[in-house]
């Protein structure tokens, strides 16, 4: 018998991707519910405009700085990580909203609103949620759903959880401990941030072939996609079985890095720290 499912993600360009690389494999399938999205649902003109922009640049790499406005002005704030994956991968081809599955949860994934939702909707089948949301989901998220929510974290767990974990990682400038942690992973949400059964986890053989700290968090992201979908597929199809889950040793949990971490003095010690680790992996093993 196969599983609902639904992803829940942020409305931002970024998310795009994420929502490209779903709506690519699971639009013609019934089980999959559709996107929820964090964010006010924009005007239906925006959501036109949005739709267009995708449509008429989709796989394109090159843009302008007239592009780039249109693109704030459908999205907001427009960050460096995404124009480093426009120059690696292209437009995506579709918006968030792009499937008529699509709901707006508002600015809050916590809101009375949204419980509410998830009761009626749990009560008539037993979907698994797919988040990739800049929110902490609150308990009642695992209560309703009986443990049927997943994330999707940039970077390989316990050793690099929270906000920014890769780049803080990267500040540190050990070489040994951000192999390690370069990479990404599929866990079950529990009370805990970045503490549950990890489910997937794939690390990156040479996390320093990148010209920058942006562009390999670009690649973790473009990996995230496809591991997301891969155990979206693993556990809504019809084969009778889910992924196993693992619970990791505690002792092997690294900090939990908050938003307020990420300084603009801490995002200066992530690039530099990047380039000097590259710099020294590149140097011959001493005989």
């Amino acid at each position: 018998m196969s599983q609902d499912f639904y992803l829940v993600m942020n409305d931002t360009f970024l998310g795009s991707y994420m929502a490209s690389t779903w709506l690519e494999r699971f639009s013609t399938r019934e089980n999959f519910r559709g996107i929820l999205l964090k964010g006010q649902q924009p005007s239906s003109e925006v959501l036109h405009q949005r739709r267009l922009f995708h449509q008429t640049y989709a796989g394109q790499k090159e843009w302008t700085d007239e592009m780039a406005a249109t693109l704030a002005s459908l999205y907001g704030r427009f960050n460096d990580m995404e124009q480093v994956m426009v120059r690696m991968y292209g437009f995506p081809a579709f918006t968030n909203a792009h499937d008529e599955r699509a709901r707006f949860l508002g600015d809050d994934i916590n809101s009375e609103a949204n419980q509410e939702w998830l009761q009626q909707t749990c009560m008539e089948t037993k979907p698994y949620f797919f988040l990739y949301v800049s929110q902490i989901a609150k308990p009642w998220w695992i209560d309703i759903t009986q443990g049927r929510v997943l994330n999707c974290h940039s970077a390989v767990l316990p050793y690099a959880r929270g906000l920014y974990s890769i780049e803080n990682v990267a500040a540190l400038n050990d070489i040994e401990f951000f192999r390690k942690a370069a990479g990404v992973t599929v866990h079950y949400i529990d009370a805990g941030v970045d503490t549950g059964p990890l489910l997937r986890a794939e690390r990156l053989i040479d996390p320093f072939q990148f010209a920058s700290i942006w562009e390999l968090k670009a690649c973790l992201y473009h990996l995230g996609c496809r591991v997301y979908v891969q155990v979206a597929l693993d556990i809504s199809g019809e084969h009778g079985s889910v992924p196993a889950s693992i619970v990791s040793d505690p002792q092997l949990r690294g900090p939990n890095y908050l938003r307020k971490h990420f300084t603009p003095e801490k995002k200066k010690q992530a690039e530099e720290g990047y380039l000097a680790m590259k710099a020294r992996a590149a140097q011959p093993a001493s005989e």
